[in-house]
């Protein structure tokens, strides 16, 4: 199997609200109409702000003191379509929205 590098195509910031309510990544950002390869990869970083909590599947549900958590900083790849259509996110600190920023690879 031939090794290529991976293209960046997309890119967002996406609000990472509170209170247990979770956000999701853009659909139409890593599956555009337009065709071309599917999504392989997205890079995951958590702008300045509180930490966040997420979960790349669907069997738990992402809550402040729930799946894996992420301070400001840190960055995570989440690889394939499937995980990255199933990735949910929510600040870990009540009351405090967050951000994240998100580049998408094929």
């Amino acid at each position: 199997m031939e090794n290529k590098a991976l293209q960046a195509f997309a890119y967002e910031t996406i609000t990472v609200p509170s209170a247990n309510v979770t956000a999701s990544l853009t659909k139409s950002k890593y599956r555009p109409d337009a065709g071309g390869l599917p999504v392989r990869k997205a890079l995951v970083t958590v702008n300045p702000g509180p930490p966040v909590s997420y979960s790349m599947t669907t069997t738990i549900t992402v809550a402040s003191n729930t799946g894996h958590k992420m301070t400001a900083y840190g960055s995570l790849e989440v690889h394939g379509p499937d995980q990255i259509e199933n990735f949910r996110t929510t600040s870990v600190s009540s009351a405090t929205v967050g951000s994240i920023a998100v580049t998408y690879f094929r």
